[in-house]
């Protein structure tokens, strides 16, 4: 038999200041002195690039292969399944995907429509694409055959941390955050803008004024302030509203259903100005 220059090796230690590991090596049985491997770095590696993976865990088996046949000069290139109880990611019918979980209990799956599904610790999640994916692996079932079984978030996470907070910076210095409890709070920028595929939009600028082109639907009342106690709600369309709409001036409220006119009369003749309805 021809010797390998390949090695199995399972980790004893790891230093991620030097992004390596100790591994001892195994023949017939585990031997020999712990020994210091390099991880391969799967990409980029000098002094301001590089594509650096979570380092493995303690107890992972891997293979090993020393540089230039020299055994004091290990390379770490990857790690190996120990049991038939894996993390190994399955998609029923799909071959070419890709996944994650790190050790923080984050993770992404990719299937081969590029369907994108990634979650966090926290419950955050992202998805890009209409497949939504969850993370699946594997174990031996009572039957004693290897099966597919889904992984649950509590699988991934033991203690469920309180909701993350998340912005999104602009290189403008327009800022979007969601804060702990979820409210939204969008920070340097002039002004706010939402425009559908029809051309309706709401702009809201950042004196106050909100401009609406469309349809402005409302369930509920709309109230309208200014410092100086006075304020215009301009709408370029028309307003929909599934409750009454009440105007108050000069100490009068005007409701749009309950009011009345004085100065009627037969015919097609001019009604006086509406009168208070409370």
């Amino acid at each position: 038999m021809i010797p390998s220059p390949f090695h199995k090796a399972q980790i004893i230690s790891v230093d991620s200041d030097y992004n390596r590991v100790f591994v001892r090596l195994f023949t017939k049985v585990w031997e020999g002195p712990a020994m210091a491997a390099q991880v391969l770095i799967p990409g980029p590696c000098d002094g301001v690039r590089i594509v650096q993976r979570q380092l493995p865990q303690i107890g992972t088996l891997g293979v090993v292969v020393p540089l230039d046949g020299d055994m004091r000069s290990l390379i770490w290139l990857g790690a190996i399944p120990l049991s038939a109880n894996d993390a190994i990611n399955t998609i029923e019918d799909q071959t070419f995907t890709s996944s994650e979980i790190t050790w923080g209990g984050r993770w992404k799956i990719e299937d081969e429509s590029s369907s994108i599904s990634e979650m966090y610790p926290d419950g955050t999640s992202i998805q890009i694409g209409p497949n939504q994916n969850s993370p699946s692996g594997h174990r031996v079932n009572a039957a004693g055959l290897r099966a597919v079984v889904p992984l649950a978030q509590s699988d991934l996470v033991s203690n469920t941390p309180s909701p993350f907070p998340l912005t999104v910076t602009h290189a403008t210095g327009t800022k979007v955050q969601i804060s702990e409890s979820g409210a939204v709070l969008v920070s340097g920028v002039s002004t706010v803008q939402a425009i559908d595929g029809s051309g309706c939009s709401w702009t809201l600028q950042n004196n106050g004024t909100m401009f609406v082109s469309g349809n402005l639907l409302v369930a509920g009342n709309i109230a309208a302030y200014s410092a100086s106690g006075s304020a215009t709600f301009t709408v370029s369309g028309s307003i929909a509203a599934t409750e009454d709409i009440i105007a108050s001036t000069a100490g009068n409220n005007i409701s749009v259903t309950d009011h009345t006119h004085g100065g009627v009369q037969s015919g097609g003749s001019q009604t006086d100005a509406p009168t208070s309805n409370t």
